[in-house]
Order: C-alpha cells, then sequence, then structure tokens
C-alpha cells in the first residue's frame, strides 16, 4: 500500500489503514479455498482516509457469492476507517 502524507502526525492514519489491510487478508483467508462455483463474482471494496490522502487508498479484492455479504464487508470496512 502507498501512502502519501505531510505531516509526521498522520503516520498513526496510515497504520490504522495498514492494519485493516491484515484484517481483510484473513478474513479472505477462507474464501480462497472456497469451491470455483462459489468464487465466479470478484468484488472490489474500496474505503480511503481523505484526511491521509489519495494515495492512501485501500483496495480489498475479494470474491463472494452474494450481495449481503459484500455489503456487509464493506460496511464493516467503513467503520472502522470511519469513514
Amino acid at each position: 500500500m502507498r501512502a502519501c502524507f505531510q505531516a509526521p502526525d498522520r503516520a498513526e492514519r496510515v497504520s490504522e489503514l495498514a492494519d485493516l489491510a491484515a484484517v481483510g487478508e484473513l478474513e479472505w483467508s477462507a474464501v480462497r479455498h472456497a469451491t470455483r462455483q462459489e468464487q465466479r463474482v470478484a468484488k472490489l471494496i474500496e474505503a480511503s482516509d481523505p484526511e491521509v490522502g489519495h494515495g492512501s487508498t485501500l483496495r480489498i479484492a475479494c470474491r463472494v457469492s452474494g450481495v449481503k455479504k459484500e455489503q456487509d464487508v464493506a460496511d464493516v470496512h467503513r467503520r472502522k476507517i470511519g469513514v
């Protein structure tokens, strides 16, 4: 992940986004082991923190079989970074 910021106090916000990426990796590790049919739809969840900058956009590519699952996960990520 690439992050752009001018002030040192923004470093904490960058680390929060990095932690979010780790959480996303754990959540989707089980999805990788799903059958091909369950993985047929690729979804992109995008969350960004405007206080850090446009370069800090976090993208988590995940494969889910239902729209409800996608919405639930997106809501969780938005709450975690305060979007």
